[in-house]
């Protein structure tokens, strides 16, 4: 048996290239490729939930909600995540793979996210000009 390295290294064109084709997803860390677990129920509830409300909401705007299979381009070549939630209102995100511009990104905490989602990515999320 071959053990499998935890984490890959890639170009970020590499990985914008190689990720779509997985059938588990995989986020961007600088160079380091990382596979993401999947989410209990409770966890997808409460996304969809988000999701319903957001979608909603913004019914009457130009706005586009998605939900935990779209990655977000955090940082250009460096960064790429998949929040649970993610809105874009900007005419500018015609990307199919992902979303460049968001306004709203949620991540529902988990005992096993939940140091990342509030440390390294909600650092990173700050950072975004368009949130």
């Amino acid at each position: 048996m071959v053990a499998l390295p935890d984490r890959i290294l890639r170009s970020a064109e590499e990985y914008l290239v190689w990720e779509p084709t997985q059938e588990e997803r995989y986020e961007y860390w600088d160079g380091q490729v990382v596979m993401i677990s999947g989410a209990t129920r409770n966890h997808n509830r409460i996304s969809a939930n988000f999701f319903k409300l957001l979608d909603d909401a913004l019914t009457d705007r130009s706005c586009e909600v998605y939900i935990v299979d779209v990655k977000v381009q955090v940082e250009p070549g460096q960064k790429y995540f998949y929040p649970d939630v993610v809105v874009t209102c900007d005419e500018r995100d015609i990307d199919p793979q992902l979303v460049q511009f968001p306004c709203l990104i949620i991540e529902v905490l988990s005992p096993s996210t939940e140091a990342a989602d509030r440390g390294k990515k909600f650092a990173k999320y700050r950072q975004s000009a368009t949130l």
